[in-house]
């Protein structure tokens, strides 16, 4: 199960975290193609949303107010739409060179730390070798180099903005053969919030397009606080 839920009558956030609270399987639904709005409260920050419940997956977990750590959104590139009776096979399709999800994560433990973030989904280990590629898509850019061709290595591309030790930016991509569908996953930060992206490896060069269309559906859905 994807996160600690909370659930409350009132649309206010709570002041402290509270317990997660498990829905037993299976959910109601695993999408919606209802508009209506679920106010979301991002434990732990000051940052509370009003998202249209055909953005979010398995929205039959919420009512009309839960307070999260962490959500995942689903929409098609390159507007951001959510989920509609005319696009649904478009979320569905295979490969999904439409589809972005957002995944919102709160702070477990202090400031996220960018570096350590992009360690983890780059998986690198002291086998492979790095191989400089200059600026990419106004990115900072290398990509690991296996020692051998003799196994099916899972090479990936790095890329950053900013310093390398705290970049405000990381994209790593599967690389050229490694997988069949090749995609991305981008995080950034919005506020307090680690924001992590996914899409089709495809779409990489608007990377800035794609991040910049996020931060203003969130700046939309972000509600004022008392």
């Amino acid at each position: 199960m994807m996160g600690d839920l909370a659930f409350a009558g009132s649309p206010t956030p709570p002041s402290v975290t509270t317990t997660a609270v498990d829905i037993p399987l299976p959910y109601r639904s695993t999408y919606s193609l209802n508009q209506d709005l679920v106010r979301l409260h991002m434990n732990g920050t000051d940052s509370t949303f009003d998202i249209p419940r055909n953005y979010i997956d398995i929205p039959g977990r919420f009512g009309k107010f839960a307070a999260v750590k962490n959500v995942l959104l689903l929409s098609l590139l390159p507007g951001l739409a959510g989920r509609e009776a005319g696009n649904e096979r478009q979320f569905a399709a295979v490969p999904a060179s439409q589809l972005l999800a957002i995944l919102l994560n709160t702070p477990s433990a202090g400031p996220w730390d960018m570096a350590r973030v992009e360690d983890a989904y780059a998986q690198d280990r002291s086998e492979y070798g790095h191989q400089q590629l200059g600026v990419l898509y106004g990115l900072t850019a290398m990509r690991q180099v296996p020692p051998n061709s003799g196994r099916g290595w899972h090479w990936k591309y790095v890329l950053w903005q900013g310093p390398e030790h705290s970049p405000s930016v990381s994209i790593v991509c599967d690389g050229e053969g490694t997988v069949p569908y090749p995609s991305c996953v981008h995080h950034f930060l919005y506020k307090s919030l680690l924001v992590q992206l996914s899409y089709a490896k495809t779409n990489l060069p608007q990377w800035d397009f794609i991040q910049q269309s996020v931060r203003t559906k969130l700046d939309e859905w972000a509600q004022a606080q008392p």
